[in-house]
């Protein structure tokens, strides 16, 4: 009897171990892999990215708002443009290397617009709450073009635009944690301009008009 009751305890014993086993194995093949959960973390983040962008117009205080589709469906233009560090000058030149930026340049949402004044400056707000300033001229593409040597060029223009993409990729997607997009402001051209990078707003989600007297 005591041989039988021992023969029952270490079956069951066997079976307490196998099933541990199964469960461990079974949970450890359940789990992601560290890559995986961050995949899936990343893929998250992409989904939830705001890209909103707000046109406000000051003197009627009407705002249109424009998802990411809704701006592919205008008439968006790519181009090549670099930026310089103007605070730099004279001492020393950095320019960032030329992208290709694709996007809405700013006079095209203008003639698309109505009531807009005669004269104006536009706010451009980053989702930070940083604001640069924008001349008429400037949106019309009169701003200061650099030569290699951190010399300005006479005569030359700039394409502003709202750029949502940087070498053909969203920045929505290379950029999750809105460190530059999902907007940013760029200046374009067919000569590889090299324009101010206090004009190169980042985390854009919103452009106001200003009426000037």
């Amino acid at each position: 009897m005591a041989k039988n009751q021992q023969v029952i305890v270490t079956i069951t014993l066997a079976l307490l171990i196998i099933i541990a086993v199964v469960v461990v194995a079974y949970v450890n093949l359940s789990e992601p892999t560290d890559q995986e959960q961050k995949d899936t973390n990343e893929d998250n983040k992409i989904d939830q990215t705001p890209s909103v962008f707000t046109w406000i117009i000051n003197q009627t205080n009407t705002e249109t708002i424009f998802n990411l589709t809704e701006l592919e469906e205008l008439n968006s233009v790519t181009g090549q443009g670099r930026y310089i560090k103007t605070k730099l000058l004279p001492d020393t030149v950095l320019i960032e290397g030329a992208h290709n930026y694709t996007g809405i340049p700013i006079t095209s949402f203008l003639n698309e617009m109505n009531d807009i004044p005669s004269n104006y400056t536009l706010l451009v707000t980053a989702s930070d709450g940083w604001e640069s300033e924008y001349s008429m001229n400037q949106v019309n593409g009169s701003v200061d073009i650099y030569n290699e040597n951190g010399s300005v060029i006479e005569n030359n223009t700039a394409t502003m635009i709202l750029a949502y993409k940087i070498d053909g990729q969203y920045y929505s997607e290379i950029d999750p944690d809105n460190e530059i997009g999902p907007f940013r402001i760029a200046f374009i051209g067919d000569d590889n301009p090299i324009t101010s990078s206090n004009l190169w707003s980042k985390m854009v989600v919103s452009i106001e008009i200003i009426a000037q007297p």
